[in-house]
């Protein structure tokens, strides 16, 4: 007999969705590498802050889309395991893109393909932003300069 791989299927549902406005003033800075290799560094507002907790569930073997759960109710009558961990919080934030609305930055902006973010509580006034924020900026291209060396073909 060879070995078989234990296949476990985990789904999530959301518990707990709080957002609130930042307490004080705060930017996302996003470095980007582009196809050409040129870092593209770009400030974004933040609108608001996002605190999710999720109850997980697990399953040994694989899950027809039929099995799939719908609810954490579902969930556990079809013999899911349920577990949380206090680690399972998550939290983004929300920022506002001129062409697009305000949107979650991490769906947006992923670390996928050599694009780096931040977010920096700006506790002075915004006519100081150039300066302050060069230290972050220079940051983040070198995280994405790194990342774009690496990043996948194609992107």
């Amino acid at each position: 007999m060879g070995d078989q791989k234990k296949v476990t299927t985990t789904c999530a549902f959301p518990i707990t969705l709080a957002m609130c406005a930042p307490a004080i003033r705060m930017v996302v800075i996003v470095a980007t590498v582009g196809h050409d290799g040129a870092i593209e560094t770009e400030v974004y507002p933040v609108v608001a802050i996002v605190g999710r907790q999720r109850w997980m569930f697990s399953r040994n073997g694989d899950v027809t889309s039929e099995e799939w759960p719908m609810s954490p109710d579902e969930a556990v009558r079809r013999g899911w395991d349920c577990w949380c961990e206090p680690d399972d919080e998550e939290f983004d934030v929300v920022i506002c893109i001129p062409e697009l609305g305000p949107m979650l930055a991490s769906r947006y902006f992923s670390d996928s393909c050599g694009c780096k973010r931040l977010e920096v509580a700006c506790d002075w006034p915004r006519e100081e932003d150039d300066a302050r924020l060069k230290e972050y900026r220079d940051e983040m291209e070198q995280q994405a300069r790194e990342a774009g060396e690496t990043k996948r073909p194609g992107c």
